[in-house]
């Protein structure tokens, strides 16, 4: 049949979500080293975004950046150690610009005999080898293997090999002739989501003598409130509760009076686990800038406000990045739908004093959900399955139509004649309906 034209119906259901885990990478795969080793590389990777960096805390250094007094940027976001002393130890881990953080490692840097290799990335049910180390001269016949003190395996060879499992996981060491490697925590890789920290209020900036809520969201047993406290060297970091603030409906993290000292780095821990981590800024004078701390997505409604510390009706000046940006006087910047474009350095004055700046993050909404996205395609689906006929049958028609219009009036006059009709009797015949079906 001519003129019927093909409808080809194509419906593409994507229910794939990709996220990547952050991991930190260290080559040689190893976290003990002996001073003045081979080079060491330690670098950022299977993340999303770029422009990770590596950080790490030290005894001696504290808290700081790759290529702030140790390390020097290699190719890509690694971090390369020449020369290894045991000042370099402490835990490793990626931030991002977003202050996402990846899971942390411990490296040990010792001058003594004996080190104990182990991989950096360890998953359940594989097999795990562990090599003990000595400099020429340390090692017995014998070497003896150990789990939390307790003797695991002794062995005439350096290397053992062990089968990985959850009940596995503890601190390993090795020894020989009495002499011992330094401590590996070893723990199942983990890859899932870690909590966010989360601040109420949601602000990098606030007044002496206010309250301030930590938690970690979602809740899992066995996390806890951090924070970096550099002047306390025998403690550098402290748990909420049990060091400072207090522990409400068993997850939130309270500081009923928080003070100037309490400016700090914040984050969520859990053995070597990090979420993000937020920079605390307590002011007991002048002007705060409250921006959101964590990211927000395009289109969002996003509020910025200026607080002064005395009150005074001011008119309140916005920045970004150095440049005039709004002005008004209630203090409050309202961003109805944020885009992309607003992410910057943001700052605010009033009354001739200035903030300390804050950054507003912005990414990129999300795509709907894996499971939204295969609802809307079957929803589509089931019209198209509906209405495909009606188009089909109605395309049929009019090409049926088209092609027998022109023979059904010669068939009336033909069946006219045959009856011996007059021309006003015609009427009386029944037109022929055809009645499809479908």
């Amino acid at each position: 049949m001519k003129g019927i034209p093909l409808i080809l119906l194509a419906v593409s259901v994507n229910c794939r979500i990709v996220q990547a885990r952050a991991s930190v990478k260290v080559s040689p795969d190893s976290t003990q080293f002996w001073e003045y080793d081979e080079q060491v590389s330690v670098s950022c990777e299977d993340f999303g975004p770029k422009n990770w960096t590596l950080w790490r805390f030290t005894k001696r250094g504290g808290l700081s950046e790759c290529g702030s007094g140790w390390g020097s940027q290699g190719t890509g976001s690694a971090c390369d150690l020449k020369t290894l002393k045991p000042s370099d130890s402490g835990l490793y881990w990626c931030e991002s610009p977003y202050h996402g953080s990846s899971d942390t490692i411990n490296i040990t840097v010792t001058g003594g005999p004996v080190i104990l290799q182990t991989p950096v990335k360890i998953e359940e049910g594989l097999e795990v080898a562990l090599s003990c180390r000595f400099k020429s001269g340390f090692q017995n016949n014998s070497v003896d293997f150990y789990r939390n003190q307790a003797l695991l395996k002794s062995s005439l060879e350096a290397l053992t090999r062990i089968q990985f499992s959850r009940d596995q996981q503890g601190a390993y060491s090795c020894q020989s002739n009495g002499h011992h490697s330094p401590l590996v925590h070893m723990y199942l890789q983990d890859d899932s989501p870690a909590p966010v920290l989360v601040l109420n209020p949601d602000s990098e900036q606030i007044f002496e003598y206010s309250s301030m809520d930590f938690s970690c969201e979602p809740q899992i047993e066995g996390w806890a409130v951090y924070r970096y406290s550099p002047k306390t060297a025998s403690k550098p970091w402290s748990q909420c509760g049990p060091d400072w603030g207090s522990v409400e409906s068993g997850f939130i993290c309270k500081i009923n009076t928080i003070k100037r000292l309490d400016s700090t780095i914040y984050w969520c821990g859990n053995n070597m686990r990090r979420s993000n981590s937020v920079q605390l800024l307590v002011k007991n004078r002048g002007v705060i800038l409250q921006v959101p701390v964590l990211p927000v997505s395009a289109g969002q409604t996003v509020q910025m406000l200026c607080l002064r510390h005395t009150e005074g009706a001011l008119t309140a000046r916005f920045y970004r990045d150095g440049h005039i940006f709004m002005g008004n006087s209630t203090g409050l910047m309202t961003f109805q739908q944020v885009a992309m474009s607003d992410d910057g350095l943001y700052h605010c004055e009033m009354g001739g004093e200035k903030s300390q700046p804050s950054h507003l993050r912005v990414k990129a909404a999300a795509p709907p959900p894996a499971s939204q996205k295969s609802a809307l395609s079957l929803v589509h689906l089931r019209y198209i399955i509906v209405f495909a006929p009606y188009v089909a049958s109605t395309l049929l028609f009019i090409s049926i139509y088209r092609q027998t219009g022109g023979i059904s009036i010669t068939h009336k006059r033909h069946r006219r004649q045959e009856l011996n009709l007059e021309p006003e009797y015609e009427d009386v015949i029944p037109d022929v309906t055809t009645e499809y079906q479908f």
